[in-house]
């Protein structure tokens, strides 16, 4: 974040810690730009043409996901500025990456969880329309994680199957390893068995861990002794430890910053 927020300096300010002040005033700033046109005629606008405020963006998605880890307010900021400077400037795929990450805030954050579903659809039509192959892994993750609040469980898990699919084929591991992951938090919210839900669970822990992404693995994880607690398979009912696991040795190293 250091890094990108340094290079985003040759471009404009964007503040590092800002207030939620600063967050409700360029969300209203959204607003303000959408006016009464309906989110769906965002498709419309003319592609960007300023080399540098591409450039700009591409940054600032780069950003999104660690900033999601990081900092809430900061987060939000970012993903209300793509999307005004989007209205504003034209369209690009960091545009769709944006859309499709201010719906998964608009519910949170705002309340407004059937326009998040709507900036969702948004995000994944644009990158059909206009072919933005590098961001569909991004937009069908945003919409595996939005249409969990206003749709049927197994259009997210739909969604998030298809974000694998598209992470794989464009060699995206972070997003393939979320979507697995945002899979299995889909089947046991479904209700699915527990045994189909422990075999995806290995699954996306196997991946993850060739990925080397700890913060999947230690999401998957957490789940998966979950699931082997409903299953009978640890000491007792109260732990999640059994013979290879040890849950205080997993508990210690989620220090604060992880």
């Amino acid at each position: 974040m250091a890094t990108a927020l340094t290079c985003l300096r040759l471009f404009g300010d964007l503040p590092a810690n800002p207030t939620w002040e600063q967050v409700q005033a360029e969300y209203e700033t959204v607003g303000r730009n959408l006016g009464a046109r309906p989110i769906e005629h965002l498709i419309n606008l003319p592609l960007g043409t300023d080399p540098e405020l591409r450039a700009a963006m591409d940054m600032l998605s780069v950003l999104i996901t660690p900033a999601y880890f990081t900092d809430f307010h900061f987060y939000c900021l970012l993903v209300c500025r793509m999307v005004n400077l989007s209205m504003q400037h034209g369209t690009s795929g960091a545009t769709a990456h944006a859309y499709g990450r201010l719906g998964t805030l608009l519910g949170p954050a705002f309340h407004r969880y059937p326009e998040g579903y709507r900036f969702a659809q948004l995000a994944c039509d644009l990158v059909e329309k206009h072919r933005f192959i590098a961001y569909e892994a991004k937009v069908h993750h945003a919409m595996g994680w939005v249409a969990l609040w206003t749709q049927p469980i197994a259009k997210a898990i739909d969604s998030n199957r298809a974000a694998f699919r598209a992470a794989s084929e464009s060699g995206d591991l972070s997003y393939a390893c979320l979507s697995m992951f945002q899979s299995l938090i889909g089947l046991l919210l479904r209700n699915d068995p527990l045994d189909a839900a422990w075999r995806e669970s290995e699954k996306s822990l196997d991946f993850a861990r060739k990925a080397k992404f700890r913060r999947a693995e230690n999401f998957t994880v957490s789940q998966q002794r979950f699931i082997a607690t409903m299953l009978g398979r640890t000491r007792t009912f109260s732990t999640c430890s059994d013979a290879q696991f040890d849950e205080a040795t997993f508990e210690a190293q989620l220090t604060g910053r992880r």
